[in-house]
């Protein structure tokens, strides 16, 4: 049985981008024993790994000035004290409040204070030494401190493979225009460049990202995404909501909060003279006054706040579209593939995908004619106008994203595809 090690920014549970992993992973059960180095403040909640390791920001940075301090430790998915909810929010609520600006000076002294911090302790070579992984599965990060780790961890465990996972764009200059983006963007790309050196496998989130990463590192990478949810084999087609009732389910960032006023205004002029449709949208992410404000329109559109996975996946099947956002001025998400897309194929509804042309997401469901996709602000009002006259398209797209989904994403697809990259088939 072979040993995989797995570093990600964030722990695994469900809602964060590293249940990604878990999907992707959950099926290796006989293949691999799987263990798991993590940074984010927050505790894991999946079964998929066995071990965890979580390198605490906090203590690293109180490591510049007491050496003795212990940064890292292993822990277990466990029900969290008070005093670790505390500390994972007070973490939580400093780096929300810095990225959510794009502060350049947040980020380049997060790399400083990374750099000057005693990170590769006595307590992490330890358990480097006891995992002795046989592969190493990490994605190519946009922080250069994660890359750097990552490195580490190669030199010192000398891993039989080495695999890097983009998902999302970590080397090119084509997301922003500011001058330290650019400084910033410089130093990413000489750590992903030096990074994707040392793999023996690449792996990218969808077809435009292949194209652009194999261009630009001179590679063959596999394109892996998350796989859809076990779901019954079949279509599961029901009557339409009256009003018909659209939802969106994920952070509000990116500017993604600004398409989606623009989709609740246009929901609003729709219900002029009756109630024809109705925006729900589940959100973590904290939100101003004035954008909060703008997407409470009553009768029309209602941010009801977070909810629990399963619930999000029960949300879902109880609605008629699902709305997927980008947005139009940020180019953030250019070479990105959201984790939702996957979940909105496996629910048999109607996914109306709201962005610009030149976004991967946009380009694969329309390549794939998996959903109504909308790529101008302007025609988000004729597009809803459509759908409340033919209501029959509706069900008709949540038939094609169904059928996209189990075509291109299955857990049997992704797992086998995996599996080979791994060099796990002599294992099954």
């Amino acid at each position: 049985m072979k040993k995989i090690l797995i570093s990600t920014i964030s722990a695994w549970n469900q809602n964060s981008g590293a249940n990604t992993y878990s999907a992707m992973f959950s099926k290796f059960k006989k293949e691999a024993e799987i263990a798991n180095i993590y940074f984010r403040a927050d505790m894991p909640d999946s079964d998929v790994a066995k071990r965890y390791f979580h390198i605490l920001e906090n203590e690293v940075i109180k490591s510049i000035f007491h050496r003795d301090r212990i940064t890292g430790k292993e822990v277990s998915n466990y029900t969290l004290n008070g005093e670790d909810t505390l500390r994972i929010q007070s973490e939580k609520n400093r780096y929300s409040r810095f990225s959510k600006r794009h502060n350049p000076f947040f980020m380049w002294g997060r790399e400083v204070l990374w750099k000057l911090g005693r990170w590769n302790s006595k307590e992490l070579n330890f358990f480097l030494n006891d995992i002795a992984p046989d592969i190493f599965f990490f994605p190519l990060s946009n922080y250069c401190y994660f890359n750097r780790v990552n490195e580490y961890i190669v030199k010192k465990c000398k891993p039989k493979m080495v695999v890097g996972f983009l998902g999302d764009d970590t080397f090119t200059y084509k997301q922003r225009s500011d001058l330290f983006y650019y400084i910033n963007r410089f130093f990413i790309r000489k750590s992903v460049k030096r990074l994707v050196g040392q793999c023996d496998e690449v792996l990218a989130i969808c077809p435009k990202m292949k194209q652009e990463c194999d261009r630009f590192f001179h590679i063959n990478s596999e394109v892996i995404t998350k796989p859809i949810r076990d779901i019954a084999p079949k279509l599961y087609i029901r009557d339409l909501s009256k009003p018909i009732r659209l939802i969106y389910t994920g952070g509000l960032y990116l500017g993604r909060d600004e398409s989606l006023i623009t989709l609740a205004k246009a929901i609003q002029k729709i219900n002029q003279e009756k109630q024809y449709m109705y925006l729900d949208i589940y959100t973590n992410t904290s939100l101003k006054n004035e954008i909060l404000s703008a997407l409470s329109i009553p009768g029309c559109c209602e941010v009801k706040g977070r909810i629990p996975q399963y619930q999000v996946f029960e949300e879902q099947e109880k609605s008629d579209i699902l709305v997927l956002v980008e947005s139009f001025s940020d180019k953030t998400a250019r070479l990105s593939f959201s984790t939702k897309i996957t979940d909105y194929l496996s629910s048999n509804r109607c996914i109306l995908a709201i962005g610009p042309e030149d976004i991967s997401s946009m380009e694969y469901l329309k390549n794939e004619d998996a959903a109504i996709i909308c790529n101008s602000p302007q025609n988000i009002f004729p597009i809803l106008k459509h759908l409340k006259d033919d209501v029959n398209l509706i069900k008709e797209y949540a038939e094609k994203g169904y059928r996209c989904g189990v075509r291109n994403h299955s857990s049997e697809e992704i797992n086998k595809r995996l599996k080979n990259v791994l060099k796990l088939e002599e294992q099954s």
